[in-house]
């Protein structure tokens, strides 16, 4: 996005939600399943507001990371290739993708990345992506906390039908921000 943008433009930002998911609080979860750990408040919100074209290309720091690690976890063998972070004063943007060579992500396995801070807390997500049984390309955007200094990159493998995940610690590595 930031090759699209005009320096010299005012850009009119609207959002609207119908919904927002939030994560129970680890006590009052009692089965343990990943499903149960989340609660969501329906309504309708929008937001406006006006961004500065040139302050978002100044504010916004690219790190190329172009990490390759190899999986071999759960059935599914292949390379998570993880290409890029942005981060801007508000968010923090990771594109990855996963290539499969044994095995298909389609059947309720899944590979991906957390992004953890300097204190090990989950930063909340959303994504988008796609792919086909042996490819998947993903987009993931991580709320930027100011605070942030330091971001821990883990890979997972997690299974959906059982309700089960597992942290590639051994793969994991860190990155500085500059945060301001």
């Amino acid at each position: 996005m930031l090759d699209h943008i005009d320096p010299n433009k005012n850009y009119q930002i609207s959002a609207q939600f119908t919904s927002l998911d939030f994560e129970k609080n680890p006590s009052q979860t009692k089965s343990g399943n990943y499903r149960d750990s989340y609660g969501e408040i329906k309504g309708n919100w929008t937001v406006h507001t006006s961004v500065n074209g040139s302050k978002i290309i100044a504010d916004t720091k690219v790190y190329p990371l172009n990490k390759e690690i190899p999986i071999n976890e759960k059935g599914i063998k292949g390379v998570l290739s993880i290409k890029e972070v942005r981060v801007s004063p508000v968010s923090i943007k990771l594109h990855y993708t996963f290539t499969s060579s044994t095995g298909s992500i389609r059947n309720g396995t899944n590979v991906g990345v957390k992004i953890k801070d300097q204190n090990g807390r989950d930063l909340s997500e959303s994504g988008s992506g796609g792919g086909t049984d042996r490819v998947l390309e993903m987009d993931e955007e991580y709320r930027n906390d100011k605070g942030v200094v330091m971001l821990r990159f883990v890979p997972y493998v997690s299974d959906y039908e059982n309700d089960s995940s597992k942290d590639l610690t051994s793969d994991a590595f860190n990155l500085k921000v500059n945060n301001k």
